[in-house]
């Protein structure tokens, strides 16, 4: 669970322009970290490490997957939001500590972007114009 929790944390930075390379952050963070983090018996041993590392992996591509979902599901579909809700939800269920009572605005821009390259992404995966995506 905290691994999930560093791994959501870390996709949600508003500096985050690569996210195939998430599970290397999350590895550093936890290698450095692991104590604080309660991962107990998980270095020291290379066999444990390489476990650790696989599961970081894992998990690091589940939460990249659901991400992709979210941004996705938020322009188009029947869970289309404005993008001050979408900012709100994802800073809600990513951020860690949650949107607080001041979320930077350089979280609605980032969002903003990446929402935007989505919607380019469909259009030229599905040759279709933008006005017919109901965006």
């Amino acid at each position: 669970a905290n691994i999930r929790l560093v791994a959501q944390d870390l996709i949600y930075s508003s500096q985050r322009t690569t996210y195939l390379s998430l599970f290397l952050d999350v590895e550093a963070l936890v290698r450095k970290e692991w104590k604080r983090l309660a991962i107990t018996n998980g270095y020291g041993n290379p066999s444990h490490e390489r476990i650790v590392s696989s599961t970081i992996k894992q998990i690091c591509s589940s939460v990249r997957n659901g991400w992709c979902a979210d941004i996705h599901d938020s322009c188009l579909g029947s869970k289309n939001v404005c993008l001050a809700e979408f900012t709100f939800e994802s800073a809600t269920k990513y951020k860690m500590g949650g949107p607080g009572k001041d979320l930077s605005a350089l979280y609605s821009v980032h969002n903003a972007l990446l929402v935007r390259a989505t919607i380019v992404a469909i259009v030229l995966r599905t040759h279709t114009h933008p006005a017919s995506l109901h965006i």
